[in-house]
């Protein structure tokens, strides 16, 4: 009996650690994504229209604060990392925290100093599953 309760534990045990043990990126799911992120933002190529440069209010988001040079965006969106392109009037951001791209967003000028559109899961950017994001200016 006791036996059996041992091999009980140890096969739960075995269970529990394929489960979570396959739960934790890859160095091959880092380049991937982080590949990804980038063909998405490259994507995007005309001139920049406009600068998005400055203090953001990003709603449930917080606060961001981006600075552009050239077509180039980088700042943060709250605890987020931010790396982006301007491409026309279009912004294109891609949303990081320690090396793994999170969010991907895309939006327009919506009216003096507000910043409308959506933002979807990890790359791929997948335009049938977004979410609303609007970002206002502070300053």
């Amino acid at each position: 009996m006791k036996m059996l309760k041992l091999l009980a534990s140890l096969s739960l045990l075995a269970g529990i650690v394929f489960v979570f043990g396959g739960c934790a990126a890859t160095p091959q799911d880092y380049a991937k994504n982080q590949a990804a992120a980038q063909a998405w933002l490259d994507s995007h190529t005309a001139p920049a229209r406009i600068d998005v440069s400055g203090k953001w209010d990003a709603g449930d988001w917080g606060t961001a604060d981006l600075r552009q040079s050239g077509r180039r965006v980088t700042g943060n969106i709250d605890r987020y990392a931010v790396k982006g392109v301007v491409s026309g009037r279009r912004v294109y951001l891609t949303i990081w925290e320690e090396n793994w791209c999170y969010y991907m967003a895309e939006l327009v000028p919506a009216g003096k100093g507000v910043l409308q559109g959506t933002y979807a899961g990890e790359p791929p950017y997948n335009p049938k599953k977004v979410d609303p994001m609007v970002l206002t200016r502070v300053r």
